[in-house]
């Protein structure tokens, strides 16, 4: 077996893996497959956390007290202190993630 025998199916395989997928025609060209009125709900999905669990899961991360817990734009947003300082928190409300965390007072 040849060196070329064993590169040139690789190089084919690869590139082949790497060619865009051409669009489908039977989806409509300008909708937005990936937008919901859901992503960007005045309230929890039904899978979501339960409001205590969020608010457990975030004493556990050292955020205590919690002072403002409020869901907008999909997110929960909460300022909470962890140690002397106010946080400003963007939560994901499926995991409890903690997605930003930015001083409350604008610093």
């Amino acid at each position: 077996m040849s060196l070329l025998s064993g590169i040139l199916p690789s190089v084919l395989l690869a590139g082949g893996l790497t060619m865009p997928i051409p669009p489908d025609p039977q989806i409509e060209p300008n909708i937005n497959l990936y937008d919901s009125e859901d992503l960007y709900g005045d309230e929890p999905d039904v899978i979501a956390l339960e409001v205590s669990t969020i608010r457990e899961r975030l004493r556990g991360l050292g955020y205590h007290p919690i002072t403002s817990m409020k869901f907008k734009n999909g997110r929960w947003s909460v300022i909470a202190y962890r140690g002397k300082r106010a946080r400003h928190l963007r939560v994901e409300p499926n995991t409890g993630w903690v997605l930003s965390d930015r001083p409350a007072d604008g610093r």
